[in-house]
């Protein structure tokens, strides 16, 4: 094998001019595509400038790099009679050339790429390493059906699905017939979130909760795979229980747009849910409060088979509704009449909004820097959840303040309420003994 030559040593641009002038040069050789030259001196026994600048033995060939500036060099070339000429790159210099040229190109695009890349895989959940993982439910965050209140014809169809799922052994004989869906219906701040939960902190199984909008993919053929992925994770733990919250977003008809990944989406859905690898195992909980918006394929029996209507309780839901809210509260007054006053202040009020009343009164005494929480803290919280907060001079402020006075048997602040119905009243509520179990009255008895 061939020994590779040597590079010729470097010398300045001086030097090389020295020698020019001199009349030491010979030929000169003007690399292609650079400003690289090559010389070789005539006579190696004389002393050169650019022998003497390059260090070990006596070279008769050097390298230098041409000034730009120096527009004249081919005159001087031809006056000193050198020959003169150009010559191909070197195929190493020319690979480095190539190569620096292909980097100047890919490194701004490099960072761009990567960009787009986690921004793809974050829209593809991952790239299909991220799985849906059952919720951590604990005692601290585990809910119960004694946590859910006012709502108990709901919470008597949903005891019977969580008795199937911790009973499957007695269900065994009729496991074809059972309910494989519910969907829970009604307006929003009723709780069907809250019963939800509480119906996976009774049954102990796992618990998928996803909103539908996880499914709403930009890029064809992922929302339909997240569904795949979901009802493969349940099939892994079951028995276990899904629940998809705001179905509407991903369970409207279809046709209705043009919107083909939803739909794709929500057939994948359909599939999963009464399809060949149907699962009696799995228990699938859906929320809606746009009943009519969804597709009749979802509603069918098979898929969800019963349908929950959660409404805004009645006066005495709203009783236990509070009862629920109050228990980590000091209150001044009776808890029981506390509760039987503000469900009378509050008709049509939901269960978030019973939870702000109490929220706001809480608020309220801590402002006051007061200990305990008493019914006008309650009542202003009232008044706040229904008109906001700048309520003073309203109707329903007046109405409050009349309440107010009602109960605390202050009848002289009422126009045209007789004395002895004041004190009648005084003498109802005097005390919590004597309020304990004592419906109040909107008006004089």
């Amino acid at each position: 094998m061939a020994a590779v030559k040597a590079a010729p040593p470097t010398a300045m641009y001086s030097a090389f001019l020295k020698d020019l002038k001199a009349g030491r040069i010979s030929s000169v050789r003007f690399e292609e595509g650079s400003t690289r030259l090559v010389y070789d001196l005539k006579d190696v026994s004389a002393k050169s400038a650019s022998a003497s600048a390059t260090a070990g033995r006596v070279r008769t060939t050097f390298q230098t790099k041409r000034l730009m500036g120096d527009l004249e060099l081919m005159k001087k070339l031809e006056k000193a009679g050198v020959e003169f000429g150009a010559v191909p790159a070197a195929v190493s210099r020319m690979a480095s050339r190539g190569m620096f040229t292909v980097l100047a190109m890919w490194l701004p695009i490099i960072p761009l790429i990567i960009i787009m890349r986690n921004a793809i895989n974050r829209q593809q959940g991952g790239g299909g390493k991220k799985r849906k993982k059952a919720a951590d439910i604990n005692e601290q965050n585990k809910v119960t059906f004694r946590d859910v209140a006012g709502v108990e014809d709901a919470k008597a169809e949903l005891f019977e699905l969580v008795q199937i799922m911790k009973n499957s052994d007695k269900y065994k004989n009729v496991r074809g017939r059972l309910p494989s869906g519910c969907l829970l219906v009604g307006p929003p701040g009723t709780g069907k979130t809250l019963l939800a939960r509480a119906v996976a902190g009774e049954s102990g199984v796992s618990f998928f909760p996803v909103a539908a909008s996880e499914f709403v993919e930009l890029f064809v053929g992922r929302g339909a795979a997240r569904v795949r992925e979901l009802f493969a994770e349940a099939r892994k733990s079951q028995p276990a229980i899904i629940f998809i919250d705001e179905l509407d977003a991903v369970g409207s008809r279809r046709g209705a747009g043009l919107n083909e990944e939803r739909d794709q989406t929500l057939n994948q859905l359909l599939v999963e849910m009464d399809g060949f690898s149907k699962d009696q195992s799995i228990l699938i909980l859906a929320a809606t409060n746009r009943p009519d918006a969804l597709d009749p394929a979802l509603l069918r029996p098979g898929r969800l088979t019963r349908r929950v209507f959660v409404g805004p309780p009645s006066q005495q839901g709203r009783a236990q509704i509070l009862g629920v809210h109050l228990r980590g509260l000091d209150l001044e007054e009776d808890v029981d009449v506390v509760c039987d006053v503000i469900s009378r202040a509050t008709p049509g009020f939901t269960g978030a909004e019973l939870a702000n009343v109490c929220n706001e009164a809480a608020l309220l005494s801590v402002r006051d820097e007061r200990q305990f929480v008493s019914i006008d803290d309650l009542l202003d919280g009232v008044s706040r959840t229904k008109d906001g907060i700048a309520t003073s001079g309203n109707k329903a402020d007046a109405m409050f303040r009349e309440l107010r006075s009602r109960f605390m048997g202050n009848y002289k602040d009422i126009p045209g309420s007789p004395g002895d119905v004041a004190n009648g009243i005084k003498e109802k509520f005097g005390s919590k003994e004597k309020a304990q179990g004592v419906p109040i009255s909107m008006g004089p008895s």
